[in-house]
């Protein structure tokens, strides 16, 4: 049997010479492929250079780097953060982007809605997927002077299809950045806050113009050291889906001499320059649809008489609030009426002055008036008079009003909430607002607050009010003037007013509560309780409710007094209430 091929000898010399090693790695050479020097045949080997051991190196290293990665992003997966759907943190972002562009947070260069978002993509690489899979996140374009374009680049493209809000504040220098966002995407700018200059503001303007098919709300503040006049001819103030405008510290602005009425639903005017009444009554008389409307002038004016003569009707206004000095507060109010509002909030800035301050806190009272009664505003059932700073608080009033400032709710079926905050002179104010069944204020008042010390005259015209039934009051002093209302006509005969089917004074009242204020501890709390006790004896219906709070005496001492303990408890039907705090708001 001959012997099989493979385990018969060959010579070497008789060997193919391309089934030589030499050969063999000459051809894998010729071919691209990368053969270890340890496998090459000894007369070709070499040892590896310099740059070739620091290229086997770095892939060695890079391939750990990768298995290090892969490692880490298995563990993130086992924290419990990575079990919230993808959806539920896109929704976190979202919000704390929000609450970081809306906080003062701002004020700090780390805490800006865009490095907010930034630092989010760069957590984790969960993180960063969902971020930039997220279109609400990019949604909001915010643009300063140090914005680089890279950035606007990618928020763009991230944004996908979304409508965009865009906001530039500050911008001087980053002008070309702010118009190449708005010349890119004209059709899916949907809000546009912009504080610029005035020549600034005129360059950017005709790109906004395009943008006018789809934009909705739209911001321009003048950032400039000079109050101009806003450019352009006006026609960017009518863009047909526009819904809200807010223009703030610009002189005056154009209205178009043809134009179709205005869309707008919110509206925001702030300017230092009386030159904004003029064009701001404009605007109104063909802004049939608003329904907020929000004034600030912190400079005195005088309208024309053609102003004065014609009516502003605003049919759907809801919310108005105003801050103007005396002088134009009352022009202004007596050249508009609304039927539907719900909201008033109107401050009047002015020095307390004697003569002309009374002056003017009447004018603006009998203003008021007359803008309640011709809009058939309902007539206010609890007023709060003489408390400073306010109980009702809103974003569109000053917590410490340098003068008058007046907040009307009416959410009540029964009647609406007027608040009368102030810092005048309390005989100024309870001049201005003197109680009357034929004024509005008080026509058909239920519950009265009062935060200060009104005068004698003031108490007796309130005591003739025939709705009122709760009355809550501040005493500061042992003798004051509403103990004195309440005893008119006590003396001429106490049995005849004690027969009679209805009291003199206050017919209505049902409820009293005091509360004492002082710098230091009441020592006659009891003596004024006492006094108000005997003087409602009289009365022919008894109180359902007798309060009193801040009192320094204790309840304790007085049941040791059985005459005094048992004339304050039968002063009212469910007896005498008696605490020592003072609690914020009663009703």
């Amino acid at each position: 049997m001959s012997t099989p091929s493979y385990y018969r000898y060959v010579n070497p010399s008789e060997r193919n010479p391309r089934d030589r090693p030499l050969a063999r790695y000459q051809r894998r050479v010729a071919a691209g492929e990368t053969v270890p020097p340890e496998l090459c045949h000894p007369e070709i080997s070499r040892p590896p250079t310099r740059r070739e051991s620091q290229r086997r190196l770095d892939d060695k290293i890079k391939s750990y780097e990768n298995d290090l990665i892969r490692l880490k992003r298995r563990r993130n997966t086992w924290s419990p953060i990575s079990d919230l759907p993808s959806e539920v943190l896109s929704d976190i972002f979202l919000l704390s982007f929000q609450s970081s562009a809306d906080s003062e947070a701002q004020l700090h260069r780390n805490a800006l809605p865009e490095n907010v978002r930034l630092s989010i993509s760069h957590v984790s690489y969960a993180w960063r997927t969902v971020a930039l899979n997220s279109p609400e996140l990019w949604a909001t374009i915010h643009i300063r002077d140090t914005t680089k374009t890279t950035f606007l680049g990618l928020a763009l493209r991230n944004s996908k299809d979304m409508p965009l809000t865009i906001e530039a504040h500050a911008i001087r220098d980053n002008i070309e950045c702010v118009r190449g966002v708005l010349q890119a995407i004209p059709r899916r700018v949907k809000s546009v806050s912009l504080e610029t200059e005035s020549r600034a503001m005129r360059s950017i303007l005709p790109d906004l113009q395009a943008c006018r098919g789809m934009l909705e709300s739209l911001e321009l503040k003048n950032c400039g050291a000079d109050v101009d006049h806003l450019p352009g001819d006006g026609s960017i103030l009518y863009m047909p889906n526009l819904r809200e405008l807010i223009l703030l510290h610009w002189a005056s602005f154009a209205n178009p001499s043809s134009s179709c009425p205005s869309a707008v639903v919110h509206f925001s005017v702030s300017s230092p320059q009386p030159t904004i009444i003029r064009p701001l009554l404009t605007y109104l008389r063909n802004a049939p649809r608003l329904e907020e409307l929000a004034f600030n002038l912190d400079a005195e004016s005088r309208t024309n008489e053609e102003d004065r003569e014609t009516l502003i009707e605003l049919p759907n206004l809801e919310h108005l609030c105003i801050r103007l000095k005396p002088s134009v507060l009352s022009t202004f109010l007596s050249a508009i009426r609304t039927n539907h509002a719900s909201v008033l909030v109107i401050s009047a800035p002015m020095k307390a002055d004697g003569t002309d301050s009374i002056t003017h806190a009447q004018s603006i009272a009998t203003s008021i008036h007359h803008l309640c009664v011709r809009s058939q505003f309902p007539a206010p059932s609890n007023l709060l008079l003489g408390t400073a700073p306010p109980l009702l608080s809103l974003d569109n009033i000053e917590d410490s009003p340098s003068g008058i400032s007046i907040i009307v709710l009416a959410p009540l079926e029964e009647g609406s909430i007027c608040q009368v905050s102030t810092t005048l002179d309390h005989f100024e104010l309870h001049t201005a607002f003197h109680p009357s069944v034929r004024d509005w204020f008080f026509s058909r008042l239920v519950l009265i607050s009062i935060g200060s010390t009104p005068p004698l005259e003031f108490w007796q015209a309130l005591a003739r009010v025939p709705t009122l039934r709760l009355l809550d009051i501040w005493v500061m002093e042992r003798d004051d003037c509403f103990l004195q209302s309440l005893g008119d006509g006590v003396d001429e005969g106490s049995a005849a007013t004690a027969l009679a089917e209805r009291d003199p004074n206050y017919p209505a009242l049902k409820c009293i509560r005091v509360t004492f204020k002082g710098s230091g501890p009441i020592t006659w709390d009891v003596d004024y309780a006492r006094d108000l006790a005997l003087l409602l004896r009289t009365r022919a219906k008894k109180l359902s409710e007798l309060s009193f709070y801040g009192v320094s005496t204790q309840l304790a001492s007085i049941k040791q007094d059985t005459t005094t303990y048992e004339l304050l408890n039968h002063a009212a039907s469910t007896g005498i209430d008696w605490h020592p705090q003072i609690p914020e708001v009663f009703w």
